[in-house]
């Protein structure tokens, strides 16, 4: 999933983590709130080791954002909805 502009986020989990589910839930609604559109792409860290390893995912979960290709942001650990909207938004 790429984008040259706009921005990209990269959800890092495992199928195994129940939290999984409810940080789709989240990421659903922060989607829909969001003031523009952005590229959203989940990455189950078992199947792809080698880009979570490239960067530097050690914790699940991991929310990595770009922009023009470079990290923006990396959220590590289980948030809230309100946390993550928080540390997403100044993004757009």
């Amino acid at each position: 999933m790429t984008s040259e502009k706009g921005l990209v986020v990269l959800v890092f989990s495992a199928k195994w983590m129940g939290s999984t589910y409810l940080f789709e839930s989240f990421m659903k609604d922060i989607r829909e709130a969001a003031p523009t559109p952005f590229a959203l792409d989940y990455i189950d860290v078992e199947d792809d080791e080698e880009i979570a390893s490239q960067l530097g995912v050690s914790q699940l979960p991991t929310t990595v954002l770009l922009k023009k290709r470079e990290v923006v942001d990396m959220l590590v650990g289980p948030m809230s909805r309100k946390k993550l909207m928080a540390r997403i938004t100044p993004h757009f």
